[in-house]
């Protein structure tokens, strides 16, 4: 996977477009601060791994060319929010909880998975011979 910004290693979809962590931080910022960058070079500089970080105006133009979407960019309260919940999910009766369960279910998931714990065997010798 190539980042369709820089030609970086791409860790996934970002507003849109296959990108690196580094280009959808500069996308997100630039967008969010509003600010307006100029290019020495008429527009033509090239956007690389090792030359992302010479020209904004130029990487935020080849940004917005390969189809990144303003409208995807989540404000700072939702933003705030979804790392709320996402931090909730480790917890107990977190998202990843079972919400929904009266205590007697989340009692009996309890005794069941603790049961499949002790006799489960992870090493699975059974079928080494």
């Amino acid at each position: 996977k190539v980042c369709a910004v820089c030609g970086d290693r791409a860790n996934g979809y970002h507003f849109h477009v296959m990108s690196c962590e580094g280009c959808k931080g500069f996308f997100r910022r630039s967008i969010i601060k509003g600010g307006r960058f100029t290019c020495p070079l008429a527009r033509r500089c090239p956007v690389t791994k090792a030359k992302r970080r010479q020209c904004q105006a130029c990487r935020l133009q080849k940004c917005l060319d390969v189809g990144m979407r303003r409208d995807m960019i989540m404000s700072e309260e939702a933003l705030r929010r979804r790392r709320e919940l996402r931090g909730q999910r480790g917890q107990p009766g977190g998202q990843r909880g079972q919400p929904g369960l009266t205590a007697e279910q989340q009692e009996l998931i309890a005794l069941l998975m603790a049961a499949h714990q002790r006799t489960f065997d992870s090493s699975f010798s059974q079928f080494m011979n």
